[in-house]
């Protein structure tokens, strides 16, 4: 079953065999077992790709929640359960400031537990840990959310300011206006660190509007390009106040700033995830 599940998560035969540590072949008659025990066709191929049909949807859902409620009932009846992997999906920047923390928690009280990160979108990493992919999804909303403390746990909040380094020029004078900052270039990422791209939003979540537009953005591929850039005060930037205050840039406080927002940070598990680590978080 595993092996399915993994190809069916996977959509390709040599990517789950690679997963799983054995062959390609290994999976495919793993798999033809499978489907002569169920006496169905679970995946077709389609040219060169792999496809699951209809009964290959619903038992690849069936077997990865089975899979996820196995894994609890052997947690529960051993507590030094070491061959633990757990998966934590979200946002980038969210991932970096509570990511560790998170971690920490883990390993006080399973410290063999190999533990990975995968940067998702918001929505990605909810459907990932609604199908059984990953163990615990970070995401961000603006508003407060009604939360099942049992499946959501709210980790803290966080707000948007203008950053710059000490030695960019806006740096030294007090009374900025919005309008003085507009010509200014902003540096900003394409890669949705934060999930808050939308049709209204830029990548960092400026409104896109004809009031207050920025005429010159520096894009950049990467936060590691992005922190060279600010450092090197070749522009200003618009973030979460944790990211501006851990690479020790400059707030720049600016008179009827209006685009003043604040994200709360969220944790969430499927019914099967982990209950002896959720209680510890």
């Amino acid at each position: 079953m595993k092996y399915f599940i993994q190809t069916a998560q996977t959509k390709n035969l040599r990517k789950a065999a690679e997963i799983m540590a054995v062959s390609p072949s290994a999976v495919s008659k793993a798999i033809g077992r499978l489907e002569q025990e169920l006496e169905t066709k679970l995946i077709e191929r389609v040219g060169r790709n792999l496809a699951l049909t209809k009964a290959g949807h619903f038992f690849a859902k069936q077997g990865a929640e089975f899979l996820a409620l196995e894994r609890q009932i052997v947690m529960n009846h051993n507590k030094n359960y070491s061959d633990l992997e757990i998966k934590i999906v979200g946002p980038e920047l969210p991932l970096s400031q509570w990511g560790h923390l998170i971690t920490k928690k883990i390993i006080k009280t399973n410290p063999s537990a190999q533990i990975k990160f995968k940067t998702t979108t918001n929505q990605r990493g909810l459907d990932l840990v609604n199908s059984y992919q990953a163990d615990f999804a970070l995401f961000t909303v603006e508003k407060k959310i009604k939360k099942d403390q049992n499946l959501i746990k709210n980790l803290g909040t966080f707000s948007f300011k203008i950053f710059s380094s000490k030695n960019h020029h806006l740096a030294k004078k007090n009374k900025i206006e919005i309008i003085d900052i507009l010509n200014e270039k902003f540096a900003l990422t394409n890669s949705n660190a934060l999930s808050l791209f939308n049709k209204k939003t830029q990548t960092d979540g400026w409104p896109i509007n004809n009031k207050f537009n920025r005429k010159k953005l520096l894009l950049t591929d990467s936060l590691k390009a992005l922190d060279s850039v600010l450092l090197n005060g070749l522009a200003i930037s618009y973030l979460p106040d944790f990211y501006g205050q851990n690479l020790g840039l400059k707030e720049i406080n600016i008179k009827g700033f209006p685009y003043k927002k604040t994200l709360s940070v969220y944790l969430c598990r499927n019914k099967y995830g982990l209950n002896n680590i959720w209680s510890s978080l």
